[in-house]
């Protein structure tokens, strides 16, 4: 159901959408012949990378070349950093580079057939460059010599990769030629600011620019679940088959507030104050939520893994500058391994319930950060890999009685890591509360959190429990690691 705008809102849409503007500047499963295709292993040594820019306002109007090899910005030289990977502008035929490429425009490169240009020539909006991303990504494999390829993307980019995969532009994901997805705030999901306004205050500021706006109507959530989508038409959701060989990340950015728009918290002024966001995309949007089975990553003992996600304070135009971010792209590009992180057990002996304000059952927040230290060898920052908060708006909360014991196995990482990688820091905090509005708690406004129980230290990469008793709680972290191939 779409979601409808308060007439009183109307105004408040037109002047954050402005900024908004200001600141951008029925499948079937694959074949059986094609089997060993999609399930062989990824090798990052013999797959290019190719990174999808995000939306501009003048892009649907520009008239330069498409299809050729740009510099990708601050997303490739980040991953470069971690990587190694040579730059495809330098070394075109090095199986695996990392590079951009540009979708805005009119001019069709030299290696397109007459049949290419005909078919581009009938598309606009994401199909179109679709359409664009997927034969350059045929011809960076044919340059040079690569066996696969990885995308990486940025805000609509993500859309137009999603878009790839679910739409098997040229055959790339029915060939099992796509390996891995690394989405930076990706409008995945289509997104709310687009899906609001459809067209009633940004089309006419366009027109009166001279801009053609037909990208913000492919982000509406009724365009994704009608043409993106297309295998069950689920919009949040990633069933399709084809991402069952495709390694998955997401980086989601937490911080609403726009630092070239006036630090204006967009989001939140549009009704999505207690929602994780970042100023221009709900983090909600920006992940693949449920998955049948077999849209599952089967590893080498059977697990079926879902897509991977990480937490990152930052906004929507300054995620990919972030080394947190792009640190774990790298690992999400390269790794044979997934670490996760969960809360298997708690005993609630203490509920340190507000004698006058607060009521059983407690709400217990369970907070946590991820930290790397083959990263901080490289970055002396030590930047947090993932962070999940109250203060973010993403910490999950779980209702106990006092005496209480439950296993949530609930999942507090999930993360992809580097194959030199021998330990992953945590810092884990458990806290009751009485005011959380995130969270659906809102029993005490004056009431501070009160702490249960932490954990914080390095731990290696191989299975493991940790338990950390207190007056208050008992609880027990598992830690498990993945072989994907």
């Amino acid at each position: 159901m779409r979601t409808q705008v308060p007439h009183q809102h109307s105004a408040l849409l037109a002047v954050g959408l402005s900024s908004w503007l200001i600141a951008c500047g029925g499948i079937e499963s694959p074949p059986a012949s094609q089997e060993h295709a999609l399930r062989s292993a990824p090798d990052p040594k013999n797959t290019v990378t190719i990174h999808v820019h995000g939306w501009n306002l003048s892009g649907s109007s520009k008239t330069g070349t498409v299809g050729d090899d740009r510099g990708g910005g601050s997303t490739v030289d980040g991953i470069r950093r971690f990587t190694g990977m040579p730059h495809g502008s330098t070394s075109p035929t090095a199986t695996d580079q990392i590079i951009g490429t540009e979708y805005y425009g009119k001019i069709l490169p030299s290696y397109y057939s007459a049949a290419d240009i005909a078919e581009v020539d009938a598309l606009s909006g994401v199909p179109r460059y679709a359409a664009i991303v997927g034969k350059y990504a045929r011809y960076v494999m044919q340059r040079s010599g690569a066996e696969g390829v990885n995308l990486t993307c940025h805000s609509m980019g993500c859309l137009i990769s999603h878009y790839i995969i679910e739409n098997d532009v040229e055959k790339l994901a029915s060939e099992g030629k796509l390996r891995r997805w690394v989405s930076f705030a990706g409008v995945v999901g289509g997104a709310k600011l687009a899906d609001l306004d459809r067209g009633k205050w940004l089309d006419p500021l366009a027109k009166l620019l001279g801009y053609d706006l037909i990208d913000v109507e492919h982000m509406s959530y009724d365009w994704v679940t009608d043409k993106v989508t297309i295998y069950d038409h689920k919009r949040r959701d990633g069933n399709n088959p084809y991402f069952g060989n495709i390694l998955v990340h997401h980086i989601l950015a937490t911080n609403p507030k726009i630092d070239t728009a006036l630090s204006i918290p967009l989001l939140d002024l549009l009704g999505s104050a207690n929602a994780p966001n970042d100023g221009i995309v709900l983090d909600d949007e920006m992940y693949l939520h449920e998955q049948q089975p077999s849209a599952r990553w089967t590893t080498p003992s059977g697990t079926q893994l879902p897509t991977s996600q990480s937490h990152h304070f930052a906004n929507h135009f300054n995620i990919t500058e972030q080394v947190s971010a792009q640190a774990l792209a790298s690992a999400a590009l390269t790794g044979s391994r997934r670490v996760q992180v969960k809360l298997s057990k708690i005993t609630l002996r203490n509920d340190k319930e507000d004698p006058f304000f607060g009521k059983p059952p407690a709400e217990i927040v369970v907070e946590s950060t991820v930290k790397y230290a083959y990263v901080n060898a490289i970055d002396a920052s030590e930047p947090t890999l993932d962070e999940v908060s109250m203060a973010r708006r993403n910490a999950p909360v779980l209702s106990m009685n006092k005496g209480e014991t439950k296993t949530p196995n609930l999942m507090i990482f999930d993360g992809p890591v580097f194959d030199g990688q021998t330990s992953v820091s945590l810092n884990v905090k458990l806290s009751e509360t009485d005011f959380y509005p995130a969270g659906g708690v809102n029993e005490n406004l004056l009431s501070a959190p009160a702490p249960l129980g932490a954990f914080s230290g390095d731990v290696p990469l191989a299975a493991g429990d940790y338990t950390v008793t207190t007056a208050d709680a008992v609880f027990t972290l598992h830690v498990s690691i993945e072989k994907l191939y």
